[in-house]
Order: structure tokens, then sequence, then C-alpha cells
């Protein structure tokens, strides 16, 4: 995967109607693309397909039999940051102001939200198998919009190429050991250590799965 623009003005200007148009729609193929921005399908696929290797868009395959399948392109989570809601601004003000007016209430609200991502994940409970347990680990912070990544040449590296929670952690950095004591549960039979973290300035939060 090539790396993924943060603003819609780091895109060429067909990919930004692609994207514009994709928000709007939903969902599209390549032909109702095509005639929507007024270029030849050829061109259109040719776009497609970058922004798929970017991560911004995926697609779902309708229809039956090898001659008669299409696509379908939504936008993924991903995207999303390509259309700023000023939630992180809003967030950061609301924790700022809690931490200075009353520090217990964060850590019982920290408390509480992964007291429910715990009894969330527990529902089929942990798998069997160090394997098993990390593949069940990147399903759950997927779920989150985290875009995790497992390497397993790397001996079982677990990489997150996105923070939701990024602007929270910055103020409340408890909140990243307590998703690291999260990852932990959840794999019990590996001993998971942080190897890497945003808050030190690396690109990615990446955690190490050794054998106990």
């Amino acid at each position: 995967m090539t790396n993924t623009p943060t603003t819609r003005e780091q895109l060429t200007n067909t990919r930004r109607k692609i994207v514009l148009t994709l928000k709007q729609r939903g969902e599209a193929n390549a032909v109702e693309l095509a005639e929507a921005l007024y270029v030849t399908v050829s061109a259109i696929r040719q776009h497609l397909g970058r922004l798929t290797g970017e991560g911004l868009i995926a697609y779902r395959e309708i229809g039956q039999g090898p001659g008669r399948r299409r696509r379908l392109y939504h936008l993924t989570p991903a995207a999303e940051s390509l259309f700023p809601n000023g939630y992180e601004e809003l967030l950061t003000r609301l924790m700022t102001f809690v931490q200075r007016e009353n520090p217990a209430m964060l850590d019982r609200f920290l408390e509480d939200e992964w007291r429910w991502r715990s009894e969330r994940a527990r529902r089929g409970g942990p798998p069997a198998g160090i394997d098993a347990q990390i593949e069940g680990v990147a399903q759950l912070f997927a779920r989150d919009s985290y875009l995790p990544e497992v390497d397993g040449a790397a001996g079982h590296e677990i990489q997150f190429q996105h923070c939701p929670i990024f602007a929270a952690a910055r103020i409340y950095p408890r909140m990243c050991a307590a998703e690291l004591e999260f990852i932990r549960e959840q794999i019990p039979d590996g001993q998971v250590d942080r190897t890497a973290w945003r808050l030190d300035g690396a690109s990615v939060c990446q955690y190490q799965v050794g054998t106990r």
C-alpha cells in the first residue's frame, strides 16, 4: 500500500472528484463514475487502482459468473480523514477541561470504556492458538478504524496504521496503557510488548507478540 493522502488537496483533481462522488453516492462502479466525471472508463479504472492502493477506497463484487461480475467502489474509513468534521478539536477542548476540573472523572471514563471493550470481545472468548488470537485482535481494532496490519514474517507483529483516539491520547496517555493491557488480555498465549508509539513520534503504533 502506498502512502495515504491526509487531505483532499494532496489528490489529483480527478481523484479528488472520485472521492467526492463516492462520498455523495455511497457506492458506484467505474462506468457510473466515468459518466459522472466525463472521462473515459479506462482512465477512471487507473485512478481507482491508485486510490485502492492508497487505502482510500475499496470495492465489493456483485453478479454471478466471471463475465458478469461488477465492482462497486466505496470509501474506506481512512478516507474519512479527508473530510474534517471538527470533532477532534472539540474532543481536545473537552478532555482538557475535564482533566483540569476533575481528573478522576477521566480515570472512571477510561475504566468504563475498556470494560465495555473487554465485554464486547469476550462474547466469543479468545480463540485457541496465538495466531488466531492475533487475528482476533486485528479484527476488533479494524472495527474501530485503527487500520491494523499483521506481519507474521516479522515474528507476530501488529501495526496500527491509524489512531482514531490520537487527539485524546495526547492529553491523556493512560489511554494507550489501557490499550496495551487490552491487547494482552486478548492474546493470553503470547507476550505482548509495544515497540513503536505514535506519542513518541513514530508513524504507527506497533506491538510485538512473542511466545511465552
